[in-house]
């Protein structure tokens, strides 16, 4: 999966001189360029959010941010040590 996916209408009405995708496409290859792990993929609608479009960025969200955090959680923690306790005297409270 992706660092960032890249989701296009090929039907968007944007006010630029190459044309809807063009940009998309231009700017997914800059990110290629740079090492950037990224996907590209183009739909059939305009500037919206489709059904399709939405499910994909959902399973990326799941997957990249919300496992991010399971992952964390989910890593067991070193017990502390004596010195690493704080109590109120020695906190500045």
């Amino acid at each position: 999966m992706s660092l960032a996916p890249h989701l296009h209408g090929g039907r968007a009405l944007v006010v630029c001189p190459e044309g809807p995708l063009e940009r998309g496409q231009s700017s997914w290859d800059a990110l290629l360029k740079l090492g950037v792990p990224t996907s590209y993929h183009e739909y059939p609608m305009g500037h919206e959010l489709s059904a399709e479009t939405l499910r994909e960025l959902v399973v990326w969200l799941e997957t990249k941010v919300l496992g991010t955090v399971l992952r964390i959680r989910a890593r067991p923690r070193p017990p502390p040590r004596p010195d690493d306790t704080l109590d109120s005297a020695n906190a500045g409270v």
